[in-house]
């Protein structure tokens, strides 16, 4: 039951991340979070109606491995995209490092 939970709020947080929505677990719904408890609860719906007709939740696991399977080469792909720099690239190769202060008045 505590997966169900976690699995629809990380799939709420998600969807409000790419679209840019306002999304806070702190906030009470109503707050300019909306979208993001709407998602939320649709979530929740879209599980209770697969349970409610009869889908097999082993099968539903099993074809969502598969799945998982199947898009994790692409996804892998994008992630290392994303990481590799661009050879046009003139940044340093630790660009998260904090500048030290002798580096930063120079």
């Amino acid at each position: 039951m505590e997966s169900a939970l976690v699995v629809s709020v990380a799939g709420a947080w998600g969807l409000s991340e790419m679209f840019g929505w306002p999304h806070s677990t702190n906030e009470p719904p109503g707050r300019g979070n909306t979208k993001f408890y709407a998602s939320y609860t649709l979530a929740h719906i879209a599980g209770a109606l697969l349970v409610i007709f009869s889908v097999d939740p082993v099968q539903v696991a099993v074809d969502v491995e598969i799945l998982n399977a199947m898009l994790l080469p692409l996804v892998l792909g994008c992630l290392l995209a994303l990481e590799t720099p661009s050879p046009t690239s003139s940044a340093p190769a630790d660009h998260c490092a904090p500048s030290s202060p002798a580096s930063a008045s120079s």
